[in-house]
Protein backbone atom coordinates (compact mmCIF):
# COMPACT_ATOMS: atom_id res chain seq x y z
CA UNK A 1 0.00 0.00 0.00
CA UNK A 2 2.90 2.26 0.70
CA UNK A 3 4.45 1.62 -2.13
CA UNK A 4 1.41 2.50 -4.51
CA UNK A 5 0.52 5.41 -2.73
CA UNK A 6 4.23 6.68 -3.53
CA UNK A 7 3.83 5.87 -6.49
CA UNK A 8 0.35 8.06 -7.11
CA UNK A 9 2.49 10.84 -5.41
CA UNK A 10 4.93 10.97 -7.73
CA UNK A 11 3.00 13.05 -9.56
CA UNK A 12 4.31 16.07 -6.99
CA UNK A 13 7.37 15.01 -7.95
CA UNK A 14 8.60 13.40 -4.72
CA UNK A 15 11.58 11.47 -7.09
CA UNK A 16 13.77 13.56 -9.26
CA UNK A 17 15.31 10.65 -11.45
CA UNK A 18 13.46 10.06 -14.59
CA UNK A 19 16.05 8.73 -16.56
CA UNK A 20 14.90 4.81 -16.54
CA UNK A 21 11.98 6.06 -17.93
CA UNK A 22 13.75 6.02 -21.46
CA UNK A 23 13.02 3.28 -23.60
CA UNK A 24 15.12 2.47 -27.09
CA UNK A 25 11.86 3.48 -29.20
CA UNK A 26 12.74 6.73 -27.43
CA UNK A 27 15.42 7.77 -28.24
CA UNK A 28 15.49 6.54 -31.71
CA UNK A 29 12.44 8.58 -32.34
CA UNK A 30 14.47 11.80 -30.42
CA UNK A 31 17.06 10.83 -32.63
CA UNK A 32 15.01 11.21 -36.16
CA UNK A 33 13.06 13.98 -35.58
CA UNK A 34 14.74 16.30 -33.24
CA UNK A 35 17.89 15.57 -32.38
CA UNK A 36 20.75 18.56 -32.83
CA UNK A 37 24.41 17.48 -32.32
CA UNK A 38 25.22 21.25 -30.49
CA UNK A 39 21.78 22.16 -28.93
CA UNK A 40 20.12 18.70 -27.96
CA UNK A 41 17.36 19.03 -29.59
CA UNK A 42 15.49 21.39 -32.20
CA UNK A 43 12.42 22.23 -34.41
CA UNK A 44 12.68 19.22 -37.36
CA UNK A 45 13.25 20.39 -40.60
CA UNK A 46 9.37 20.45 -41.61
CA UNK A 47 8.40 22.66 -38.59
CA UNK A 48 10.88 25.45 -39.94
CA UNK A 49 10.23 27.97 -42.78
CA UNK A 50 12.60 29.34 -45.34
CA UNK A 51 14.48 31.38 -42.61
CA UNK A 52 15.11 28.27 -39.88
CA UNK A 53 12.34 29.93 -37.69
CA UNK A 54 8.89 28.29 -36.72
CA UNK A 55 6.66 27.08 -39.69
CA UNK A 56 3.49 28.13 -38.17
CA UNK A 57 4.44 32.11 -39.02
CA UNK A 58 4.60 31.31 -42.74
CA UNK A 59 8.02 31.50 -44.85
CA UNK A 60 9.19 34.91 -45.37
CA UNK A 61 10.90 37.59 -48.15
CA UNK A 62 14.17 36.50 -48.60
CA UNK A 63 16.85 38.93 -47.45
CA UNK A 64 14.28 40.99 -45.81
CA UNK A 65 15.47 43.15 -43.11
CA UNK A 66 13.75 42.66 -40.26
CA UNK A 67 12.83 44.42 -37.65
CA UNK A 68 13.03 41.81 -34.58
CA UNK A 69 13.32 38.01 -34.45
CA UNK A 70 12.79 35.97 -31.04
CA UNK A 71 14.64 33.23 -28.97
CA UNK A 72 13.16 31.13 -25.98
CA UNK A 73 11.88 28.52 -25.16
CA UNK A 74 8.01 27.16 -25.32
CA UNK A 75 6.60 30.48 -24.13
CA UNK A 76 8.08 31.61 -27.60
CA UNK A 77 7.50 29.38 -29.73
CA UNK A 78 3.83 28.82 -28.96
CA UNK A 79 3.15 25.73 -27.46
CA UNK A 80 -0.38 24.83 -26.63
CA UNK A 81 -1.81 28.03 -28.24
CA UNK A 82 -3.10 28.75 -31.90
CA UNK A 83 -0.60 29.88 -34.65
CA UNK A 84 -1.79 33.37 -34.48
CA UNK A 85 -2.13 33.31 -30.88
CA UNK A 86 1.92 33.28 -30.48
CA UNK A 87 2.98 36.49 -28.88
CA UNK A 88 5.65 36.98 -31.70
CA UNK A 89 2.51 36.49 -34.58
CA UNK A 90 0.59 39.18 -32.56
CA UNK A 91 3.66 41.08 -32.36
CA UNK A 92 3.35 40.92 -36.73
CA UNK A 93 -0.39 41.23 -37.05
CA UNK A 94 -0.07 44.72 -34.61
CA UNK A 95 2.87 46.08 -36.23
CA UNK A 96 3.13 45.02 -39.82
CA UNK A 97 6.78 43.74 -38.87
CA UNK A 98 8.42 40.38 -39.97
CA UNK A 99 9.05 38.77 -36.43
CA UNK A 100 10.95 34.98 -37.07
CA UNK A 101 10.66 32.66 -34.19
CA UNK A 102 13.27 30.68 -32.96
CA UNK A 103 12.02 29.45 -29.98
CA UNK A 104 12.44 25.91 -29.11
CA UNK A 105 10.09 23.79 -26.56
CA UNK A 106 12.15 22.70 -23.91
CA UNK A 107 14.98 24.68 -24.19
CA UNK A 108 17.08 27.11 -21.51
CA UNK A 109 18.73 30.21 -22.17
CA UNK A 110 21.88 28.36 -22.67
CA UNK A 111 20.24 27.04 -25.61
CA UNK A 112 18.47 29.87 -26.68
CA UNK A 113 21.83 31.68 -26.96
CA UNK A 114 23.52 29.21 -28.66
CA UNK A 115 21.39 29.28 -31.19
CA UNK A 116 20.95 32.79 -31.52
CA UNK A 117 24.66 32.94 -31.90
CA UNK A 118 24.65 30.00 -35.04
CA UNK A 119 21.55 31.91 -36.48
CA UNK A 120 22.67 34.15 -39.49
CA UNK A 121 19.55 36.16 -40.37
CA UNK A 122 19.95 39.53 -38.76
CA UNK A 123 17.14 42.10 -37.55
CA UNK A 124 17.59 45.28 -35.79
CA UNK A 125 16.58 43.86 -32.15
CA UNK A 126 16.92 40.54 -31.34
CA UNK A 127 15.01 39.07 -28.36
CA UNK A 128 15.93 36.78 -25.80
CA UNK A 129 12.67 35.54 -23.49
CA UNK A 130 12.85 34.03 -20.55
CA UNK A 131 10.66 31.85 -18.66
CA UNK A 132 11.11 32.32 -14.78
CA UNK A 133 11.84 28.85 -14.09
CA UNK A 134 14.57 28.80 -17.29
CA UNK A 135 17.27 29.52 -14.68
CA UNK A 136 17.14 26.23 -13.37
CA UNK A 137 17.60 24.59 -16.69
CA UNK A 138 21.14 26.75 -16.73
CA UNK A 139 22.16 23.84 -14.52
CA UNK A 140 20.56 20.77 -15.84
CA UNK A 141 22.39 18.56 -18.70
CA UNK A 142 20.29 15.97 -18.29
CA UNK A 143 16.21 16.84 -18.88
CA UNK A 144 15.43 13.44 -16.98
CA UNK A 145 17.14 14.88 -13.86
CA UNK A 146 15.07 17.69 -13.57
CA UNK A 147 11.89 17.76 -15.76
CA UNK A 148 8.90 15.84 -14.79
CA UNK A 149 9.02 13.58 -17.61
CA UNK A 150 11.90 11.73 -19.33
CA UNK A 151 14.28 14.49 -22.03
CA UNK A 152 17.14 14.16 -23.84
CA UNK A 153 20.56 16.24 -22.82
CA UNK A 154 21.77 18.96 -23.38
CA UNK A 155 24.92 21.03 -23.24
CA UNK A 156 25.54 23.66 -20.09
CA UNK A 157 27.62 26.08 -18.95
CA UNK A 158 30.11 25.94 -16.09
CA UNK A 159 31.64 29.32 -14.06
CA UNK A 160 34.92 29.25 -14.38
CA UNK A 161 36.22 32.62 -12.25
CA UNK A 162 34.38 35.08 -14.29
CA UNK A 163 34.09 33.37 -17.25
CA UNK A 164 31.60 30.59 -18.77
CA UNK A 165 32.98 27.69 -20.09
CA UNK A 166 30.43 25.46 -22.09
CA UNK A 167 30.48 21.44 -21.74
CA UNK A 168 28.99 20.26 -24.83
CA UNK A 169 26.08 17.85 -25.64
CA UNK A 170 27.12 14.88 -24.23
CA UNK A 171 25.09 12.85 -27.58
CA UNK A 172 26.87 14.99 -29.91
CA UNK A 173 26.02 12.26 -32.83
CA UNK A 174 22.96 10.74 -33.52
CA UNK A 175 24.23 7.49 -34.08
CA UNK A 176 25.06 7.52 -29.85
CA UNK A 177 21.57 8.38 -28.46
CA UNK A 178 21.26 4.94 -27.38
CA UNK A 179 23.91 5.52 -24.71
CA UNK A 180 21.51 6.84 -22.50
CA UNK A 181 20.71 3.43 -21.78
CA UNK A 182 23.99 2.77 -20.40
CA UNK A 183 24.03 3.37 -16.64
CA UNK A 184 27.39 3.82 -16.43
CA UNK A 185 27.15 6.86 -18.91
CA UNK A 186 23.96 8.11 -17.06
CA UNK A 187 25.70 8.38 -14.00
CA UNK A 188 28.87 10.03 -15.59
CA UNK A 189 26.22 13.07 -16.15
CA UNK A 190 24.50 12.75 -12.70
CA UNK A 191 28.35 14.55 -11.78
CA UNK A 192 28.11 17.32 -14.35
CA UNK A 193 24.48 18.27 -13.34
CA UNK A 194 23.30 20.40 -10.42
CA UNK A 195 19.81 18.76 -9.23
CA UNK A 196 20.99 15.20 -8.26
CA UNK A 197 23.40 17.07 -6.17
CA UNK A 198 21.52 19.51 -4.98
CA UNK A 199 18.08 16.67 -4.25
CA UNK A 200 20.08 14.58 -2.00
CA UNK A 201 22.76 16.56 -0.63
CA UNK A 202 20.34 19.76 0.08
CA UNK A 203 16.85 17.78 0.41
CA UNK A 204 17.68 14.39 1.00
CA UNK A 205 14.86 13.55 -1.34
CA UNK A 206 14.97 9.75 -2.77
CA UNK A 207 16.48 9.08 -6.34
CA UNK A 208 13.89 6.91 -7.19
CA UNK A 209 10.68 4.44 -5.59
CA UNK A 210 12.11 1.35 -4.70
CA UNK A 211 10.46 -1.91 -2.92
CA UNK A 212 10.26 -1.89 -0.32
CA UNK A 213 8.35 1.58 0.25
CA UNK A 214 9.08 1.34 4.28
CA UNK A 215 12.91 1.43 3.50
CA UNK A 216 12.34 4.47 1.36
CA UNK A 217 10.77 6.49 3.80
CA UNK A 218 13.10 5.43 6.43
CA UNK A 219 15.99 5.79 5.09
CA UNK A 220 14.32 9.88 3.44
CA UNK A 221 12.18 10.47 6.77
CA UNK A 222 13.98 14.15 7.42
CA UNK A 223 12.67 15.27 3.67
CA UNK A 224 8.91 13.30 3.86
CA UNK A 225 8.71 15.04 7.15
CA UNK A 226 10.45 18.24 6.17
CA UNK A 227 7.53 18.24 2.87
CA UNK A 228 4.85 17.46 4.99
CA UNK A 229 5.28 20.44 7.33
CA UNK A 230 5.67 22.71 4.94
CA UNK A 231 2.30 22.31 2.82
CA UNK A 232 0.33 21.92 6.66
CA UNK A 233 2.32 25.58 7.57
CA UNK A 234 1.54 26.84 4.21
CA UNK A 235 -2.23 25.79 4.47
CA UNK A 236 -2.67 27.38 7.98
CA UNK A 237 -0.65 30.25 7.95
CA UNK A 238 1.50 30.82 5.06
CA UNK A 239 4.39 33.19 4.75
CA UNK A 240 6.52 34.26 1.89
CA UNK A 241 9.37 32.17 2.79
CA UNK A 242 7.14 28.90 2.89
CA UNK A 243 5.91 29.90 -0.56
CA UNK A 244 8.99 30.08 -2.18
CA UNK A 245 9.85 26.77 -0.35
CA UNK A 246 7.37 24.57 -2.43
CA UNK A 247 9.07 25.69 -5.74
CA UNK A 248 12.50 24.09 -5.93
CA UNK A 249 13.66 26.63 -8.61
CA UNK A 250 13.11 29.87 -6.81
CA UNK A 251 16.24 29.55 -4.36
CA UNK A 252 18.52 29.95 -7.87
CA UNK A 253 17.61 33.57 -7.59
CA UNK A 254 19.56 34.59 -5.06
CA UNK A 255 22.34 36.58 -6.34
CA UNK A 256 25.39 33.75 -4.54
CA UNK A 257 23.90 31.10 -6.52
CA UNK A 258 25.82 28.94 -9.69
CA UNK A 259 22.79 29.69 -11.79
CA UNK A 260 22.17 33.10 -11.34
CA UNK A 261 25.66 34.04 -11.83
CA UNK A 262 25.55 32.19 -15.14
CA UNK A 263 22.51 33.51 -16.46
CA UNK A 264 24.05 36.61 -15.53
CA UNK A 265 27.15 36.63 -17.87
CA UNK A 266 24.67 34.46 -20.39
CA UNK A 267 22.83 37.66 -20.63
CA UNK A 268 26.13 39.62 -20.91
CA UNK A 269 27.30 37.35 -23.77
CA UNK A 270 23.85 37.85 -25.47
CA UNK A 271 24.24 41.43 -25.29
CA UNK A 272 27.86 41.70 -26.62
CA UNK A 273 27.02 39.59 -29.09
CA UNK A 274 23.93 42.02 -30.31
CA UNK A 275 26.01 44.54 -30.51
CA UNK A 276 28.71 42.90 -32.09
CA UNK A 277 26.60 42.05 -35.01
CA UNK A 278 24.78 45.43 -34.75
CA UNK A 279 21.51 44.35 -33.20
CA UNK A 280 19.97 45.50 -30.24
CA UNK A 281 19.21 43.45 -27.45
CA UNK A 282 16.00 42.78 -25.22
CA UNK A 283 15.34 40.56 -22.83
CA UNK A 284 12.21 39.16 -22.08
CA UNK A 285 11.32 37.88 -18.91
CA UNK A 286 8.28 35.90 -18.16
CA UNK A 287 6.47 35.15 -14.68
CA UNK A 288 4.82 32.40 -13.52
CA UNK A 289 1.34 32.29 -12.02
CA UNK A 290 2.57 31.76 -8.78
CA UNK A 291 4.95 34.65 -8.54
CA UNK A 292 2.69 36.80 -9.83
CA UNK A 293 0.03 35.98 -7.02
CA UNK A 294 3.17 36.29 -4.71
CA UNK A 295 3.82 39.57 -5.65
CA UNK A 296 0.04 40.51 -5.38
CA UNK A 297 -0.23 38.91 -1.95
CA UNK A 298 3.07 39.98 -0.42
CA UNK A 299 4.78 42.17 -2.41
CA UNK A 300 7.89 40.78 -3.52
CA UNK A 301 9.29 39.30 -6.81
CA UNK A 302 11.20 35.71 -6.62
CA UNK A 303 13.23 36.94 -9.93
CA UNK A 304 13.41 40.89 -8.42
CA UNK A 305 17.50 40.27 -8.34
CA UNK A 306 17.52 40.01 -12.01
CA UNK A 307 15.09 42.62 -12.53
CA UNK A 308 17.24 44.35 -10.52
CA UNK A 309 20.59 43.42 -12.75
CA UNK A 310 18.91 44.15 -16.04
CA UNK A 311 18.07 47.57 -14.91
CA UNK A 312 21.67 48.28 -13.49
Amino acid sequence: LLYLGLRALDTRRIFYDRSTGVTAHRLDYWAATSFDPELGWDLGPGSKNNVGAARHHGDYPPEAHYKVKAFGDSFTFGSDVGDAQTWTAILEADTGWYCPNYGVPGYGPDQAFLKYRRTAVRSQWTILAIQQENIARLVNIYRAFYMEDWGPPKPRFFLEGENLRLEPNPIPRREEVRRLLDPGFVERLRRLDYWPRYNEEILGAPRRLKWPATWTILRHARFFAGRAALELRVRRRPTYEDEIRRFKSYHLYDESSEAFQILCRLIDAFVALCAERGERPLVVVFPMQHSVDLLKTYGRSVYQPLAGRLAA
